[in-house]
């Protein structure tokens, strides 16, 4: 065997020599081709699609409003109370989907509220049974209005007070749960008002989101005192009031 045949048979004995990866590449630095026949592992399968939401039917459609619901709340188990854009507030029984009550003729309707010592019978929210006598409602209105009614009053009787402080729509209701008499109110003029609805001017005037419109409230805190705010202007505030109950 001459020099030239040695070289080539060397070179050879190395190529056969060198470990190749699965991509065809030599694990020393060089290409080379994939053995015939090698197994290829198959790629992992996809992920099974997530199962679909449930969704739950109504159970009962109540149906008589003509324009939108602006506002609800249980006024006990069954009994359920409604305000809307087309200017009524209705009573309902949930069980019947029969509307057993309605008070007309306000200007459109943008919130609602309960007192508390006709929620379930005495400040229950739905859980002591179907209030009884009289069911006093807040409803706020786009002219700046706070309205109080016995939402089981004849319509001629219904109305039981204006409260009249804030210059823009009213956004929000709300009753204090340590008193029926307590009211608390938010507007789009950027002031929250707390009301004894036993009288006509507001107790307390907060307006900590300036000129941002107030979109929500609400009371809570340790001793139900604290009220808690939402406004256009991306903030929550958190507002102490101190205030003796009668």
């Amino acid at each position: 065997m001459d020099a030239a045949d040695a070289a080539d048979a060397t070179a050879a004995d190395l190529a056969a020599a060198t470990p190749v990866d699965e991509g065809g590449d030599s694990l020393g630095g060089g290409k080379a081709k994939r053995r015939k026949g090698a197994a290829v592992a198959p790629p992992p399968p996809p992920p099974p699609p997530p199962p679909p939401a449930e969704r739950l039917a109504p159970r009962s459609i109540l149906r008589g409003h003509s324009q939108a619901v602006t506002g609800v709340a249980w006024a006990g188990i069954s009994l359920v109370v409604s305000a809307s854009m087309d200017g009524t507030v209705r009573s309902w029984d949930a069980a019947t989907a029969q509307s057993s009550h309605t008070v007309g003729g306000l200007k459109g309707v943008q919130a609602l509220a309960l007192s508390s010592d006709v929620r379930g019978g005495g400040g229950g929210g739905g859980g002591g049974g179907d209030a009884t006598g009289a069911l006093l409602a807040a409803t706020g209105h786009d002219n700046g209005l706070v309205q109080l009614w016995d939402a089981r009053a004849r319509p001629s009787e219904a109305a039981a007070a204006r409260l009249l402080s804030h210059t823009r729509w009213v956004s929000a209701l709300a009753f204090a749960p340590a008193s029926p008499y307590r009211l608390l109110s938010a507007s789009h003029d950027g002031c929250l008002k707390v009301w004894d609805i036993r009288g006509k001017l507001p107790l307390h005037t907060l307006g900590a989101h300036g000129a941002a419109k107030v979109l929500c409230a609400a009371w809570g805190g340790k001793d139900g005192r604290a009220i808690l705010s939402g406004g256009a202007d991306c903030r929550l505030l958190v507002h102490a009031t101190a205030h003796t109950e009668q």
